[in-house]
């Protein structure tokens, strides 16, 4: 009995293989120092309306670096959005957007999800005090499979 389903099985795992499990747009807006991280809080809860925003340590940050996380208890698109600083003294903010499981984010649909979320990025760094890189753009916006 078992041989009989070999098959279906190696055509379901053909197909399984083929799909995209996660996809995810993901925007960054670098900083030319970091964010105090009672003003990032302050200012999500603000935007999102629910004073609910919860911090912690980012326990994986990209190598160089360590992270914060603002975990969002509201109804977002997002629902968090990361402080990275570097060695240098420069930070980004971080924010993304994924579906699991589904079809990836088509380019419209990335550049309309990044269009909101670097607003709120460059709300949030605006009203903590916060300035863009010089040369850089504002935020980027990255789809990722």
């Amino acid at each position: 009995m078992l041989v009989r389903h070999v098959p279906l099985l190696a055509v379901l795992a053909g197909l399984t293989a083929q799909c995209d499990f996660s996809s995810m747009v993901v925007v960054t807006a670098p900083l030319m120092r970091p964010l105090p991280s009672a003003c990032i809080k302050t200012t999500l809860d603000t935007i999102t309306g629910r004073p609910q925003t919860r911090v912690e340590v980012d326990h994986a940050p990209p190598k160089g670096g360590h992270g914060t996380i603002f975990w969002l208890d509201a109804l977002t698109p997002y629902r968090v959005v990361e402080q990275y600083e570097y060695r240098d003294s420069t930070a980004t903010l971080e924010t993304y957007v994924s579906r699991f499981p589904g079809r990836p984010f088509n380019k419209a649909e990335a550049e309309s999800l990044g269009k909101q979320m670097g607003a709120t990025l460059l709300r949030v760094r605006d009203a903590c005090g916060g300035s863009a890189m010089h040369g850089a753009p504002p935020y980027n916006v990255k789809r990722k499979v």
